[in-house]
């Protein structure tokens, strides 16, 4: 009887033990054009880890941020993504590959406990813009691509900014040498998602930002598990510009942003790639709670929200949330116009007044979805249905298709914000305030503001 009892115990701990980590990302489609989702359809989001010996290079000695730090990251600062430039490639790096092998055993282990994912790549040690060895690349993957291929949470990132500056500068060879990568990676780890690019500045002036993409696909990379990583240091307006381009079909790779100035988070860049449904890794480093307060204060003053995949967080939003009582009537309180919602049986508008009248037209019934989504239907029976962005919302239908399904975004015990999950606009719902749509609701905000705006609160009819 022991000796069963010790197996069982035995079989607990293996099948406990390989309950760790994600599973692998996935690339959807469902909007129309692809997107990097994580296993729980969440976007990538997170900061970074340097270990390539700095920008420039300087030999020093490279060590990990204690395991509290690893929760913090998903507890308390609403992320699940690390992004490590594990192992330098200049001419003025001489450490072979391989110099980092310890840390990066330790990493791997670490972002699995804690259910980060993980994304490595090459650093350039301030020779941005160029892959001084291709050999160094190759040998570089050919040790961790293949030590790695089997965790799931691990991503592959072919090498840092390998050419200068934006998007058009990249030559045929240079699409070529992508390629190559990509084959190489892809052999040796046949599951593993691939990201290509990791362009410096994500603009095209030439106006053909997809060419390289349609090239690489001629010649056999598949978009079904592999994307282009991109780099924010341009023009905002020109970045976003190229991203609609690329959401434009389902023929293009899906995006991710691994690398931005941190203070452009204040500037809404953040909340922009939110909109887009982009995962982002933050240029910021984590090596101590320093640097994680700077992230949550830049985040703060944006006043981006997103949902953690934890379900112990409570910022910047609640990882875990409590959905309205099912077949109850609400009333929706909108805080920044310190009034109750409507529906005058099309559009989404404000209360004549704010009294808790038994009209109808003024209660809505919030029906739960999967992954916390939520339909909202008017006492008429018809659903809240999002149109393209800066458009009012319109009560237009009796179905709840993915136009009708709205994120829930909980603020606090009683506030929510609600992001469009249509596959016209991704953007919170806010009012319009001029124009012939005056005070009717739309998909038109990046994100909440200090006045309430985007902010509701629910009252039980």
């Amino acid at each position: 009887m022991r000796l069963i009892h010790l197996a069982i115990i035995s079989l607990t701990l293996i099948l406990y033990i390989d309950t760790f980590g994600r599973d692998r990302p996935i690339i959807d489609d469902s909007y129309g054009y692809k997107r990097i989702l994580t296993d729980k359809g969440s976007l990538l989001r997170g900061v970074s880890l340097a270990f390539d010996g700095g920008d420039p290079y300087v030999e020093e000695k490279h060590e990990l941020p204690n395991k509290r730090s690893f929760k913090k990251l998903g507890e308390e600062y609403g992320l699940n993504a690390v992004h490590i430039y594990l192992e330098g490639n200049s001419s003025t790096n001489p450490e072979p590959v391989g110099i980092n092998l310890a840390l990066a055993d330790e990493l791997v282990e670490l972002t699995k406990t804690y259910e980060l994912y993980l994304i490595i790549t090459m650093g350039c040690n301030g020779e941005n813009g160029t892959i001084h060895s291709l050999d160094k690349v190759f040998d570089f993957w050919e040790l961790y691509a293949d030590r790695y291929k089997d965790e799931t949470h691990v991503i592959f990132e072919a090498h840092n900014e390998p050419v200068p500056y934006t998007l058009n500068n990249f030559k045929r060879d240079d699409w070529d040498i992508q390629y190559h990568l990509y084959k190489h990676i892809r052999k040796l780890a046949p599951d593993s998602l691939i990201l290509l690019g990791s362009f410096m500045s994500f603009f095209d002036p030439g106006g053909t930002p997809t060419w390289g993409s349609d090239y690489l696909e001629k010649k056999g990379v598949s978009w079904e598990n592999a994307g282009f990583a991109f780099h924010g240091y341009w023009d905002l307006e020109q970045v976003e510009e190229t991203i609609i381009e690329f959401c434009s079909d389902k023929d293009h790779p899906a995006l991710l942003c691994t690398e931005f100035f941190p203070g452009d988070t204040r500037k809404h860049f953040n909340s922009m790639l939110e909109s887009y449904s982009i995962g982002w890794l933050q240029f910021e480093w984590f090596s101590n709670d320093e640097h994680l307060e700077s992230f949550r204060e830049k985040i703060n003053q944006s006043k981006t929200l997103w949902k953690p995949d934890n379900p112990n967080a409570k910022w910047p939003c609640y990882g875990s949330i409590q959905l309205p009582t099912r077949n109850e009537s609400y009333q929706i309180y909108s805080y920044a116009d310190r009034s109750f919602l409507q529906s005058n049986k099309d559009y989404l508008t404000l209360e004549s007044n704010d009294s808790y009248s038994s009209q109808r037209g003024k209660f809505f019934k919030i029906h739960t979805l999967k992954d916390d989504w939520v339909a909202i239907e008017d006492e008429y029976g018809q659903f809240l249905s999002a149109n393209k962005y800066g458009r009012p919302v319109e009560f237009a239908s009796r179905t709840n298709d993915m136009n009708q399904r709205w994120m829930w975004l909980q603020i606090s015990n009683s506030k929510f914000a609600l992001r469009s999950c249509s596959k016209k606009t991704q953007h919170l719902l806010g009012k319009i305030n001029q124009g012939t749509h005056k005070d009717r609701f739309s998909t038109n905000l990046l994100h909440i503001s200090d006045d309430g705006t985007g902010i509701f609160k629910l009252h039980r009819k």
